[in-house]
């Protein structure tokens, strides 16, 4: 019964804590501002490490053997979904440089604009 209940809470947990955050990452990757499309991948990477860090002092306490393999384990899991805004903060960056280039007031100029341009 207690593997049922844990596997209910963690998927309710990836539905109303990591899709939300991952929503919320595509959307501060697609503003003009890219540093704040970094901010959540960091901010998961080291909650996951001090959860990692606590529990393993709790693993030790009661259970001296595999400690290590556990927090390995743990470690790699907690951080998929930081891999995931990772991978939307670089595929979203790849494609804000393959953009039209930017004029002199930061608008975007077409192709045409910038042959007449060069014509002057």
């Amino acid at each position: 019964m207690s593997i049922a209940y844990s596997l209910i809470m963690l998927l309710l947990l990836s539905f109303f804590v990591i899709i939300p955050l991952i929503v919320l990452q595509v959307i501060l990757c697609k503003k003009k501002r890219k540093p704040f499309g970094i901010i959540i991948p960091i901010v998961m990477f080291v909650f996951s490490l001090l959860f990692c860090i606590i529990l393993s002092f709790l693993i030790i306490k009661t259970q001296a053997s595999s400690g290590v393999l556990r927090f390995i384990v743990l470690f790699l899991v907690l951080n998929i979904p930081t891999l995931i805004c990772t991978v939307i903060y670089i595929v979203t960056g790849s494609k804000d440089q393959k953009t039209e280039p930017q004029g002199s007031k930061g608008r975007n100029v077409s192709e045409m604009e910038q042959m007449k341009i060069q014509d002057l």
